[in-house]
């Protein structure tokens, strides 16, 4: 009895928040020209815009509705930005010519300047981006909203909208609010969302299907129960393959909607004479959890990129009408089409980028997330630090080859850096290195220098001008530690060799061909969930046709050395891996050699410059042939014992008024340091070659 009362209430409730959600799009979407419809009796008297428009509310319609106008959008590349234009500067904000209009996703016109000004006297000033939107109706009437600042205030839209309305449909409003946010709180009791869930009630939509639709302070917290960055990520699920042609039986899987899933190529005639034709890929979907949740897929060859979104549980097709070419035909009659699953679904990826962007950003905001971030993931505890969280140093304490290892937790260099830390285990994300000349001058060493121009290279400063950077004009907020060299290794240090090698280097660019490989060793164990090789060479092909300049930097050239090829790019790299009967994945867990050039030098990332550096002054001998550095990641680095392991022998400012001594000196930074493994690894013959690197833990076999 009990049973049938709860099944009674449950449907009683979705009843009532189906019957509030049609009063909300009715009074939302009706037309205020419309006498005889909702919006014709309901007080509309002014221009305004409506809280959302129809097509906000498309992916909740069945398919057969939205498919037409979701037709309209065009495709997978409406994931990443678009370049709308550059905000000229101009002296004078009057000046037309250094305008520029757009027409947005949302806001339809749209106008943008930029403003120089010197406020703060520096050498270069700074400047003002003024961007200036017009709101549009989705009706006839409109209301036009302008600010010139970035961020309109939301409220003052509102009180417009609540002008407009009236008393009267506010009421409705808030009815329909109350009404849905009473099945949110009944659907997040265990008995009740049991019954929700369960067959055979299956719930018309789940609490997460429509937080969309709610105000965000409302629908926040609830966001906040979800997975996290990571859901941006899409999850390899399989790969469809020709049934009984060596592809063996059809895929099979879980979604994030539909509990059953199985997926198998057709492949179809040329439409013409030499015509290679096409093929298509059948996915039946079947158990979906609710009927309004939604599985979005992406589709990848090494060729091309698509996607495609299932609601109703049934067999849906997917047609590539033309292979693009004799490869492409080739390779996915040999290894199939690609097929990705966005794991959360619409709100897992909006609660994701809520996330990852204030990892980003500039902002106190910014710097929190960075550290939520890494708490969370790495068990990173960023106790405080008593003041001064500049330590007075003495400059003459710091001598050629002392490592410099840097965390930055704010801005752009910052949210880089907690991804980096993240799926490396290190605890810091940027190095340099010290180096005193003939005469005494104490000079820093770094890869990743940013000059006039905004480019990223490897450059030589003196300390006066480095340090005073980091202490006075670095908004990423480092902290920052000096880690000296054991007096042993120090002697060892050959500081010509280490100068002739640093000359070599200045004004060469980041060592970005490098970067990616000192991170993948293995097959699977360097890929955080759901990270994996199938996501990386689904991002490398995007990128590949959305930046091509950038891959070629990345990976192309890299991938193309391990080949031991020249110039081919990333769709025939796979294929020719295939050939070779070497996997993608397994491609990249080949060994970079430091011995290899690019097209624009030797290439060194931050960590790979200074173990480069620590190599040609002979710290590596007599192994050092069989060693190479730009395999290292920066917890490799400071994992080296290289470094001083007497305290007594740190100087006496290291330290000095922190209650917990540290084994290097901290220099800089309101948080207190943390190295993991810091000074406990001898060099061994191709170190860090085959190491894993599996979060939280980070465990690595001996001598990997």
């Amino acid at each position: 009895m009990a049973n049938k009362n709860s099944t009674l209430i449950a449907a009683a409730l979705l009843l009532v928040a189906a019957a509030s959600l049609t009063a909300a799009l009715l009074l939302y979407s009706g037309d205020p020209g419309d006498v005889d419809g909702l919006g014709g009796v309901l007080p509309w008297t002014t221009k305004t815009t409506l809280p959302f428009s129809p097509t906000d509310v498309l992916p909740l319609l069945p398919r057969t509705v939205a498919m037409a106008a979701l037709r309209a959008l065009r495709g997978v590349a409406d994931i990443f930005p678009v370049f709308v234009g550059a905000a000229l500067g101009s002296a004078r904000p009057d000046a037309v010519s250094a305008r520029v209009e757009w027409k947005g996703a949302c806001f339809y016109e749209n106008e943008a300047w930029l403003v120089f000004h010197n406020n703060s006297g520096s050498k270069y000033g700074g400047g003002t981006i003024h961007l200036k939107v017009r709101i549009l109706a989705h009706t006839s009437n409109s209301l036009l909203f302008s600010r010139s600042r970035i961020g309109a205030r939301k409220d003052r839209v509102w009180h417009t909208l609540t002008g407009a309305m009236g008393a009267n449909n506010l009421k409705l409003i808030a009815l329909s609010g109350a009404a849905l946010l009473l099945l949110l709180f009944a659907a997040s009791r265990p008995s009740l969302r049991g019954l929700l869930e369960a067959a055979p009630l299956r719930a018309p939509f789940l609490p997460r299907d429509l937080l969309p639709l709610l105000p965000w302070p409302v629908a926040q917290p609830l966001l906040r129960r979800l997975r996290g960055p990571a859901d941006l990520l899409p999850a390899f699920v399989g790969v469809a393959r020709v049934p009984g042609d060596g592809g063996g039986r059809a895929a099979e899987w879980k979604g994030a909607c539909f509990y059953e899933n199985r997926a198998w190529m057709e492949f179809h005639n040329g439409t013409g004479k030499g015509g290679l034709g096409g093929g298509t890929l059948h996915l039946e979907t079947s158990k979906a959890h609710s009927w309004t949740c939604i599985d979005l897929y992406v589709f990848a060859t090494p060729y091309r990129v698509t996607w495609d979104y299932y609601f109703v549980g049934r067999e849906h097709t997917l047609n590539f009408k033309e292979w693009e070419s004799e490869a492409e035909y080739e390779y996915v009659k040999r290894k199939g089409v690609s097929i990705f699953l966005m794991p959360s679904g619409t709100i897992g990826t909006l609660r994701a980028l809520w996330d990852v962007f204030p990892l980003f950003t500039n902002t106190q905001w910014g710097e929190n997330s960075n550290l939520a971030f890494l708490k969370k993931h790495m068990g990173a505890t960023f106790e405080e630090r008593p003041k001064p969280w500049v330590s007075e140093l003495n400059a003459d304490d710091i001598h050629s080859g002392d490592f410099l290892v840097l965390s930055k937790i704010r801005g752009r260099w910052g949210g880089f850096e907690t991804l980096e830390k993240w799926v490396t285990g290190a605890y810091a994300g940027h190095t340099a290195v010290c180096l005193r000349d003939s005469e005494g001058k104490l000079w820093v060493g770094e890869s990743g220098h940013e000059n006039e121009q905004g480019e990223d290279i490897i450059a030589i400063l003196p300390w006066e001008e480095w340090w005073d950077f980091e202490v006075t004009k670095d908004d990423s907020n480092p902290q920052i530690a000096l880690l000296p060299l054991h007096p042993d290794l120090r002697a060892k240090f050959n500081e010509t060799a280490a100068w002739e090698y640093a000359k070599s280097m200045d004004g060469k660019p980041y060592g970005y061909h490098n970067m990616i490989f000192s991170w993948i060793d293995t097959i699977s164990d360097n890929y955080p969930p759901p990270l994996d090789a199938h996501v990386v060479a689904s991002v490398m092909t995007v990128w590949n046709k959305l930046q091509p300049e950038y891959a070629a930097n990345m990976w192309k050239e890299a991938l193309n050395k391990r080949l031991g090829t020249k110039g081919l790019d990333l769709p025939e790299i796979i294929v020719e891996s295939e050939k070779r009967g070497t996997t993608f994945d397994k491609l990249l867990t080949i060994p970079e050699q430091d011995k290899w050039v690019y097209a624009d030098g030797q290439s060194a990332s931050c960590v790979a410059y200074v173990l480069m550096m620590y190599k040609e002054a002979g710290l590596f001998d007599p192994i050092s042939s069989s060693i190479e550095v730009t395999e290292f990641t920066i917890k490799d680095a400071y994992s080296l014992n290289f470094f001083e392991d007497d305290m007594a022998r740190l100087p006496v400012w290291c330290n000095k008024d922190d209650s917990v001594k540290l084994p290097f000196c901290q220099i800089k930074g309101r948080y207190r340091m943390e190295l993991p493994g810091y000074n406990t690894m001898q060099p061994y013959s191709h170190m860090n070659e085959r190491c894993p690197s599996l979060p939280p833990n980070y465990n690595r076999p001996r001598n990997c």
